[in-house]
């Protein structure tokens, strides 16, 4: 009988987050390769939860959580990975439109700050990657 398995994390991103989900026919004999066991697998491997529902739907990880023994709508609060990748390029693309400094500012109070000449070159170095990480282009 084909079932939907679930695998769930208790906290990370937040309770009741599904990483994983598909059918499954548990009761096919075991003989190493049976979906059943790679689910059991996985369990084991990711320490996860496991729930099994009466075949339907697939459930969609970006919209769903378990809660109990039922799968709910996710709340506003809870953002899955997917979702937190999508804030991050937009909060990039915020942070590109700040008007930084430019480079030839940075490097004359540098000059200033530090009159060491190894010390110059490793701030000089450590600050030339910053700024370049934080503008997306070299210096």
């Amino acid at each position: 009988m084909m079932e939907i398995y679930v695998l769930y994390h208790q906290n990370n991103p937040f309770p009741g987050y599904i990483f994983q989900a598909g059918e499954v026919d548990r009761s096919l004999p075991p003989d190493g390769s049976t979906m059943a066991e790679h689910v059991l697998y996985l369990k084991s491997k990711y320490g996860a939860k496991l729930k099994y529902f009466p075949l339907g739907p697939i459930p969609d990880k970006e919209a769903v959580k378990v809660v109990g023994n039922s799968l709910a709508p996710l709340a506003v609060n809870n953002i899955t990975p997917k979702a937190q990748e999508a804030l991050d390029e937009a909060q990039e693309a915020q942070d590109a439109s700040i008007d930084y400094p430019n480079w030839g500012s940075i490097v004359s109070k540098v000059a200033q700050a530090f009159t060491d000449p190894k010390q110059k070159t490793l701030i000089m170095k450590l600050l030339r990657n910053q700024y370049w990480r934080t503008r997306g282009k070299p210096v």
